[in-house]
């Protein structure tokens, strides 16, 4: 797929590009595109992860916190005086929740929303098995 051209700049490719460009691969395939693999869930996710999209969300959760959450803005600002984050694991899963279920509503992207949630809750159950869903991120 080529870049999308801007005023005669090529475009940075966005999350939403590079799923499209998966999903317009596997259709040509004659695949199935609801992906149900747990690996390829993770991917997704991690590249959501590494999304403007992401990183834009984040910086307005922690904007927000000093009207919406007193309690965890404090924290963070504390922990950031060490350079940590201060959330809980718990906090930073919710975050990740609804970030996806936004983004998914946001493009349209319903299914592939989906396949990341499937592997959000892989990881808070896994966090939750191992007694660290209500610690504090590092």
């Amino acid at each position: 797929m080529a870049y999308p051209k801007n005023k005669g700049k090529e475009r940075k490719m966005t999350l939403t590009d590079v799923i499209q460009e998966k999903c317009d691969e596997l259709i040509a395939e004659g695949k199935v595109v609801y992906l149900r693999n747990n690996a390829r869930n993770q991917r997704l996710f991690d590249m959501f992860l590494q999304s403007d999209y992401w990183m834009a969300y984040k910086e307005s959760i922690k904007s927000s916190l000093s009207y919406s959450d007193t309690d965890r803005c404090e924290r963070t600002h504390q922990a950031s005086k060490n350079g940590s984050d201060g959330s809980y694991t718990y906090e930073v899963i919710e975050d990740w929740i609804q970030a996806v279920n936004d983004w998914g509503m946001d493009t349209g992207y319903y299914r592939i929303s989906e396949c990341m949630l499937e592997s959000i809750a892989d990881c808070e159950n896994w966090h939750e098995r191992n007694g660290s869903l209500y610690n504090q991120v590092g």
